[in-house]
Parts: structure tokens; C-alpha cells; sequence
């Protein structure tokens, strides 16, 4: 490819599939308004807090010398320090985070990147259970040129369970490229389910048996369905809860993704971190990340993570979840559609599609959903299974009105496609 260089142009062919929906996205004059879009995990349940705390953040009170070139290697310190007050009161790590542990990066997708681009050569690659949310195959090869090996298991019930563990053993045996580690959604996207303590563990002693890191992708984290009727019963553990030392393995290699966009609901701002007993992976995802953060992003990450607010906004986040989830389940239940229960998340998987024999099928549902007025997300956009036909994924996480607007609209399609 003339005028390119070689690692442009991989990333360029890597990434073909998905460039003309990258370059055309819907534009605000061509979208329609009454159109309800729950194709994007984008948490919409407190909009007029959050945006509210923004303004203030730029009050008179606004500290002008937040405009000047970022502060801190490893990210803004005052930022940096309510991250790790964050994984230290909610994610119930075995030993405390110090400030050792943590640096920031412009987004949970900036620090995939980074730690991919510290761990593997170009060409290796990683594994991921299925289904999975399909940006990791954009993440991981446009600047890295890693590939996704996907691991498949026998039904989605297996996905946060012990039979995992002998599929990843199969992938990683069969994989046609050198494997530098596992990654896992925790709480997963799109099932919105958590491993349980003692699954993560048989995945640590995976990683260690096989020289391989692991990196949890905990950006759900915190959006607990608290009190939730019909959820699925496990909690959520983070992976910073478990003692490495205690189970034989090299602390060294683990590392966990956290950000404020799925639980605030602010995914454009671009503000994540990694926490890692790494010193060179730190290091590594430093010289690719706090720089690029905006200092205006710092400033509503501050305001956001100050006790003040934080504390606040997660219950009342809880709280609305639960609602919009049980109202969303009881719905599915009346109309007798098969969902799969959850607990730590903004997003579900339902059946949607029942009499889907192939992916041509389930496009043509969600066509007759987007028709009716209502976007929702197949699931072979995540990479289901050939027998995992007719799921979707659907966002509950918006406000009452809108969400009982879109339960109206799917009901009668639903019924056509159980007659069809």
C-alpha cells in the first residue's frame, strides 16, 4: 500500500471489516429522534446528575492551572488516588493498592491496548471465551497486531463455570499462534454474569501453568442489580481479590481494566486505569497512556470520584438498575421470552429471535426490531456459537419512559416471530 507503512497497513487490513461503519457513524440530523437505541452499553440512568456534576466542575471555582500540559507520570496524583481509593473499598483487593499499583490511561480500551502491546509481539495472541464483546477484535489487532483466539464453550451456562477451564486447555493446545495470555469480561459483556472466587482462581492456575498473563476486564464493575428479583446469583469478585502467593502464581501477571464509563455513564470523556504489581507493565502502559489523557477529562473524573458524589451516585445507580432490570425480566417472563438472569451490569441477553435456525434469521429479527422502532444488538455480533442462534443483547439502563416505549414495541414483534 503506497504512502503507508507496513504497520499501517496491517492494522488498515486488520481492521477492514469495520472501517466504513468507523468513517460514516450516524449522524445527529440523519438519526432519528424516536427511534430508542439499546444496542450500546452506554449506562443513561443518571444523564441529569452526571451532567449536572460536569458543570459544576467548571464553576468559578475552576482551577485554571488544570489547563496546562498533564501532571504525573502514571496520571493526574489527586485522580490517581481516588482510583485506588475505588479498588480499595469496592474491589476488596487481598492487599491494599498503593500508589505503586495504578496508572491511568485515556479509556478501558487505551489500556487494553497498552498492556497488549507490553505483553505480546505482533502476531501472538490471546485467549478469550466466547461469546465476547466484538471491540476486542478492533482493539486488540489495530495497533498491537494481536489476534483474539476465541474459546468456544458447550452452552452459555459454562461461561462462568468450571467446564471453562477445559475449553481454554483445548484452545490454547489448537491455537494456530503463539498465546501470550487470557482476557476476561468480569462482570461479562454481554451476559452481564460474574465469576465466581473459586473460577477465577482455576483461571489464575491456568495462566501460571502456561507462563501467560491475565487481564480482567472489570469495567462493569459496580453496577449491581441490588435487590434485583431473578437475578443470577453470583456477585461480583474481582480479580484483585485473590492471593496469588497463596495459590503458586506470579502476581506479576496479573493485571485488571477499570473505568468510570459503564458505571457513570461516561464513555466520552476517555478516562480508565490499570491496576498492576507489575513495575515494567506499568511503566509500559505509562509511556502509552497519561499523556494522551485530556486534563479536562481529569477534571470530571475528579469531581465524579470525589466522596462527595461517588458514593451518591453508585446508590442511587443501583438502586435504578434493579428497577429497569426487574421491569425489563418481568416483562420477558409475561411475553415468554428466555433471558438469561443476571447480576452486575447495564445489559442482558434475551432470546429475541426464537425460530433463528441461521444468522441470516436473527439479522432478519433484528431488522423487524430496528422497523418497529427499535435497535437492538444481534448476537453474533459477539460471536456466539453456531448453536447459540436468535440472542440479543439489549441495554436496560435508561430511563423509565423510554424503556417501557421499547418493551411496547417489541412485544408485538416478538409474537409475529414465534408465528412465522
Amino acid at each position: 500500500m503506497e504512502g503507508i507503512s507496513t504497520c499501517g497497513a496491517a492494522s488498515l487490513s486488520l481492521t477492514a471489516m469495520i472501517l466504513p461503519k468507523l468513517r460514516n457513524p450516524p449522524s445527529a440530523s440523519t438519526t432519528d429522534p424516536s427511534v430508542i437505541d439499546l444496542s450500546d452499553a452506554e449506562n443513561q440512568i443518571q444523564r441529569c446528575e452526571i451532567a449536572e456534576i460536569t458543570r459544576k466542575s467548571f464553576g468559578p471555582d475552576f482551577d485554571s492551572s488544570l489547563l496546562d500540559w498533564p501532571k504525573g507520570f502514571y496520571g493526574d496524583p489527586k485522580l490517581v488516588g481516588q482510583f485506588i481509593d475505588i479498588f480499595n473499598t469496592f474491589f476488596h483487593p487481598h492487599e491494599k493498592l498503593g500508589t505503586e499499583h495504578v496508572v491511568v490511561a485515556p479509556g478501558a480500551a487505551a489500556c487494553l491496548e497498552a498492556l497488549l502491546y507490553d505483553i505480546c509481539e505482533p502476531g501472538d495472541g490471546v485467549l478469550v471465551p466466547q461469546p465476547y464483546w466484538n471491540g476486542y477484535d478492533y482493539f486488540f489487532s489495530v495497533h498491537s497486531q494481536v489476534k483474539a483466539v476465541g474459546v468456544a464453550v458447550d452452552c452459555l451456562e459454562d461461561y462462568v463455570e468450571l467446564p471453562l477451564i477445559d475449553a481454554l486447555e483445548r484452545a490454547l493446545q489448537s491455537a494456530s499462534c503463539p498465546v501470550k495470555g487470557l482476557v476476561i469480561s468480569n462482570p461479562h459483556n454481554p451476559l452481564g454474569r460474574c465469576y465466581s472466587k473459586s473460577l477465577l482462581e482455576e483461571c489464575l492456575k491456568f495462566c501460571q501453568r502456561h507462563g501467560i498473563h491475565l487481564i480482567s476486564d472489570e469495567v462493569f464493575a459496580l453496577n449491581t442489580l441490588m435487590g434485583a428479583s431473578n437475578r443470577h446469583p453470583q456477585w461480583f469478585v474481582s480479580v484483585l481479590n485473590l492471593n496469588p502467593e497463596s495459590l503458586g502464581c506470579d502476581e506479576s501477571r496479573v493485571h485488571v481494566i477499570w473505568s468510570l464509563s459503564k458505571v457513570f455513564g461516561v464513555s466520552g470523556i476517555r478516562l480508565g486505569c490499570v491496576a498492576t504489581r507489575n513495575d515494567k507493565i506499568r511503566d509500559g502502559v505509562a509511556l502509552l497512556g497519561p499523556q494522551s489523557v485530556s486534563t479536562l477529562s481529569t477534571v470530571v473524573g475528579r469531581s465524579l470520584l470525589d466522596p462527595g458524589n461517588s458514593i451518591d451516585l453508585l446508590q442511587s445507580n443501583w438502586l435504578r438498575l434493579a428497577q429497569r432490570y426487574n421491569t425489563l425480566t418481568a416483562f420477558f417472563e409475561r411475553v415468554g421470552i428466555a433471558y438469561l438472569p443476571c447480576n452486575t451490569t447495564i445489559v442482558m441477553m434475551a432470546r429475541l429471535a426464537p425460530g433463528a435456525q441461521t444468522w441470516e434469521d436473527e439479522a432478519k429479527a433484528c431488522q423487524k426490531y430496528a422497523e418497529a422502532g427499535v435497535v437492538l444488538a444481534p448476537g453474533r455480533r459477539y460471536h456466539m456459537t453456531d448453536d447459540q442462534k436468535g440472542w440479543m443483547r439489549i441495554l436496560f439502563a435508561v430511563d423509565e419512559q423510554r424503556l417501557n416505549a421499547a418493551m411496547e414495541r417489541i412485544a408485538p414483534v416478538y409474537k409475529k416471530l414465534t408465528k412465522s
